[in-house]
């Protein structure tokens, strides 16, 4: 008999309307040494003449049996019995696979000794033909599960994407008779192969309308059955204890993607059997796995769409709340409920617009105490700032030093939060002398405190990392500077401003600056690129040092260090992560997802290794959970502690930058979630996105001859030494940006103003606008941006286009309300001219943009007199529209038609009116007493 190197297993039933497509791509297999076992399981369609009619064709290839129907399970057996290649491949007959598939398989799993081979699949629409990558993939390469048991859950169940050795299934058949027979199959294998491979390519298409999967018959009661199944076969291999944490996994991940299932099921008839399902799911797991819910895989692995609804999934009485509210009901009015349901168990990022202006109340109302009282700005006190309070970073430190020991006779303030401030005092003992720690010249303050707004209105000095609060103003007399560092280097999402809202604060700040500090150049472009401000921010700026020397940096010190933390018998590892924050609306699966790559790292180690951990994140973690994991002591400074270890693994830019001591391995690693491949940033070292190639880097490394990489660039203007000339009152060394070296002219910069809220319609008509004006550069403008939704519409923003949310003051002045009562709802003019409300704008602008200009303005959507006079403010050209003038409104109120006239007076010396037909003709009429001026338009 003819010997074959690869068997395909093909179970066919009733599919004659994808059978040929499936036969052509098995039959232009570029490996002739196949064979195609065909096995029609009582068709009663026109499945077997199709099989016939190619297998006349094909006799050397294809081989076909017909059986009565008896399931899929049955019809692999019977086909892997009748089989004979050294390699097997199962088929569903109503998809198809890539002609170079068997080929590229057979070569992968015999070159490297592989007796299962795993590789990716396209998810194909039976309707459309479109097909999409399934991304998934194993994080090892010729490995064993016994070495690597949290491969195991990854692997998925299907078999349609396993090339298998066929002694895998010596001692072991699919189950016959139950539904998700593939599912105890799939890990059987896995346990039992000596020698698993992966190949990062699609070789299997899978039609995802087709089939039973998404039925619910009393079938899909069959997924205990095929747990049951698994671990009792598991238990004859010996293999369960081993494996019992990841097995447990595997049953509850499988119970709880029925469940998820169920709600888009919308079956009216079905109710008993969905109660029937969630009981005995929920039974099992309550006497088999009744501690399921401390599974670590269950608390960080589960898919995402399951893991956000796991108060659902997780509970028998809710699903049962949800069966019995959902039923009867409509297609409509249960995805109504259950969307309902999921914005009632959000979990909602902690950066909400609301929630920060009523947080910040406090320090606001102070803050505008001090501001408008007659207090100036103190020139001998500093207030300094790093993250918002949230962190102590090295340059605080360092500036700190050289603030008490330099200028003792001034006040310095700090901005930190109350948890903070233990470790604070810390950090003081251990790097400096106890007479300038127990200094009464610092005095700590919390943000959004009393304090802190007395202290914002009133330090002639302000050092900033990061925007500041959106009601700041600052006074005459005060100085600030934005030290720019490495916070928005933007290959993550943390490292990008943290929302809309924080962009138009970033921006806020960078206008109100006296000075930015940047690290250098490329730190410059960076920053006025992530803040849409490069062509339009007019302060002057500093190009700095590009390095951060940590405070202890000698030798000693390090070796002191490692003995006094009993490091010198273990290979010692920082791992500093870059996480993003709480205003991340999916924060919750970010976490999970380090999590379970944190896990992996504990696996992967070995015991002479420990890996410290710097979680710079509002989460607490339970390292007792940990065999090498160990948080770092926070009584120190990252970079000084990163010194003292053999390996430094971090992307957070701002310690990467520092100097470490010769003995430091550096290494950069992200979670997968956030890797950005185009970043080009600190190339001279190894990066890594993938936990145990990191940590087989790190097992070959000859410690004792890394260098850290030596900086080109000498350091110059230290952060110190700008603080330096600034209280000296030298002048500061700006940086002088070389002339153009083209003629290239200009583009006209156009601020195009939306009083609606932001929509994808809007956002499509403001990218067409700017696509019809190539040499002009836009801005979208709205006042909205505290609004979390609109992060999602300006991710449709066209590249060439940028955003400027500009900020409204909660607080309306004074002078704005007495103007507003005059001219809106009095019509009295005279009494508070246009001059004024003009001047009034243009104080507002300046508040808000410093000396920012555009050369033209576009006003849309609003009707407020203060937002327009301010929007005058920002180009001697303006134009506006009266999209939202109301007619019926109009011809009812007179307030609103005082307004109305008051707007028109105001735009037309200034600007371009686009007026409706009900205000042509208009009279515009100053009213004083008797005495009346009338105009027309």
């Amino acid at each position: 008999m003819k010997s074959f190197k690869v068997s395909i297993i093909l179970p066919v039933y009733n599919v004659e309307k994808y059978l040929s497509t499936c036969l052509d791509s098995l039959l232009a297999q570029t490996l002739e040494e196949i064979e195609i076992v065909a096995v029609n399981d009582g068709s009663t369609d026109g499945s077997l003449q199709i099989l016939q009619a190619y297998q006349s064709l094909n006799p050397e290839k294809l081989f076909t049996f017909s059986t009565e129907n008896h399931g899929v399970s049955r019809a692999r057996n019977y086909g892997f019995a009748h089989s004979h290649g050294e390699y097997v491949w199962f088929v569903d007959s109503d998809d198809f696979v890539e002609p170079d598939a068997c080929r590229l398989l057979y070569e992968k799993a015999t070159a490297d000794g592989n007796d299962l081979v795993l590789f990716r699949y396209y998810n194909v629409d039976s309707e459309t033909g479109i097909r999409k990558e399934y991304i998934a993939s194993c994080h090892n390469q010729n490995f064993r599960v016994a070495d690597k048991p949290y491969e195991l859950p990854a692997i998925s169940p299907y078999p349609w994407i396993k090339f298998i050795h066929r002694d895998l299934f010596n001692g072991l058949c699919f189950p016959e008779g139950i539904r998700f027979e593939d599912l105890p199959v799939a890990y059987l294998l896995a346990v039992k192969a000596r020698s698993i491979g992966y190949v990062d390519q699609c070789f299997y298409n899978y039609r995802k309308n087709v089939g039973f999967l998404s039925r619910l018959t009393p079938s899909t009661l069959h997924i205990r059955n095929a747990i049951i199944f698994m671990k009792e076969e598991m238990e004859k291999l010996g293999l369960f204890e081993q494996y019992q944490t990841e097995l447990d996994f595997i049953a509850v991940r499988h119970f709880f993607y029925r469940f998820w299932k169920l709600l888009t099921n919308y079956e009216t008839d079905q109710k008993e059997l969905k109660l029937q399902l969630i009981n005995e799911l929920f039974d099992y797991m309550e006497s088999n796995i009744p501690d399921w819910e401390n599974n670590h895989y269950v608390r960080y692995s589960l898919p995402p769409h399951i893991g956000r609804l796991l108060c659902l999934y997780g509970s028998r009485q809710e699903m049962i709340s949800f069966i019995e509210a959902c039923n009867g009901m409509t297609v409509q009015q249960q995805k109504a409920w259950i969307k309902d349901y999921k914005l009632s168990h959000k979990t909602s990022p902690s950066y909400q617009p609301a929630e920060m202006i009523h947080r910040e109340k406090t320090s606001s109302q102070f803050y505008g105490f001090a501001y408008t009282g007659s207090l100036a700005p103190d020139p001998e006190q500093i207030l300094l700032e790093a993250s918002r309070g949230k962190e102590i970073p090295t340059w605080i430190l360092k500036l700190l030093v050289h603030l008490l020991r330099n200028f003792g006779e001034h006040q310095i303030i700090v901005s930190l939060t109350q948890e903070t401030h233990a470790l604070f005092q810390a950090l003081l003992n251990r790097y400096l002398s106890d007479s300038i720690a127990l200094s009464e010249n610092i005095t700590l303050v919390c943000p959004d405190s009393e304090e802190y707004g007395k202290a914002l209105a009133l330090s002639g000095y302000v050092i900033t990392d990061g925007p500041l609060p959106y009601y700041f103003r600052k006074e005459e007399g005060q100085f600030v500077l934005l030290y720019c560092g490495h916070n928005l280097y933007p290959e993550t999402v943390l490292n990008t401003p943290d929302s809309t809202a924080d962009t138009g604060l970033w921006q806020h700040t960078m206008f109100m600056a006296d000075c930015l500090y940047f690290n250098n150049v490329q730190n410059r472009d960076i920053y006025l690129q992530e803040c849409m401000t490069a062509n339009i921010c007019k302060t002057p700026y500093i190009i700095g040092s590009s390095t951060h020397i940590p405070l202890i940096p000698n030798e000693s010190h390090r070796e002191k260090l490692r003995r006094s933390l009993q490091m010198d018998s273990m290979q010692t590892i920082l791992y500093a992560p870059l996480l993003p924050g709480s205003y991340i609306a999916d924060t919750e699966q970010t976490f999970r997802n380090f999590m379970a790559a944190l896990y992996i790292f504990d696996c992967e180690l070995s015991d002479h290794q420990v890996l410290y951990l710097h979680l710079d994140h509002e989460r607490e973690i339970d390292f007792s959970e940990f065999r090498h994991i160990k948080e770092m002591p926070k009584d120190f400074d990252v970079p000084d502690f990163a010194a003292a270890c053999d390996i430094f693994i971090s992307d957070y830019h701002n310690a990467l930058s520092a100097k470490f001591s010769t003995g430091t391995q550096i290494i950069r690693f992200l979670c997968g979630t956030f890797w950005n491949q185009e970043d080009e940033f600190f190339p001279e070292y190894p990066a890594f996105d993938n936990v145990p190639e990191l940590v087989r880097y790190i097992g070959q490394l000859d410690l004792g001859s890394g260098e850290t990489p030596a900086s080109e660039e000498s350091p110059q203007y230290l952060l110190s030494d700008i603080v330096d000339s600034l209280l000296n009152g030298r002048p500061l060394p700006y940086y002088t940006p070389p002339a153009a070296s083209d003629d290239t002219p200009p583009r006209t910069r156009v601020l195009f103003f939306t009083g609606r809220k932001l929509s994808q319609n809007l956002v499509r008509d403001f990218n067409a606008l700017a696509a019809q004006a190539p040499e002009k550069e836009f801005w979208l403008a709205y006042n909205d941006f505290r609004n979390t939704d609109s992060a999602k519409y300006l991710a449709q923003l066209s590249p060439d286009c940028s955003s400027l949310p500009l900020k409204p003051d909660p607080e309306k002045g004074n002078r704005w309300k007495l103007a507003s009562v005059l001219t809106s709802r009095m019509g009295l003019f005279s009494f508070y001219p246009l001059s004024h409300i003009l001047a009034l704008g243009k104080e507002e602008y300046k508040k808000c943009m410093g000396e920012t200009r555009f050369d033209e303005v576009v006003i849309t959507s609003t009707d407020s007199i203060k937002t327009v006079a301010t929007l005058l403010a920002a180009a001697p050209k303006a134009s506006y529209t009266f999209d939202t003038f109301n007619p019926e409104r109009y011809s009812t109120s007179r307030p609103y038609r005082h307004q109305i006239a008051f707007l028109c007076r105001m735009l037309k010396d200034t600007g371009s009116l686009e007026l409706p037909a009900e205000l042509t003709g208009l009279k515009l009429t100053q009213s004083s007493g008797k005495n009346k001026d009338k105009g027309m338009l």
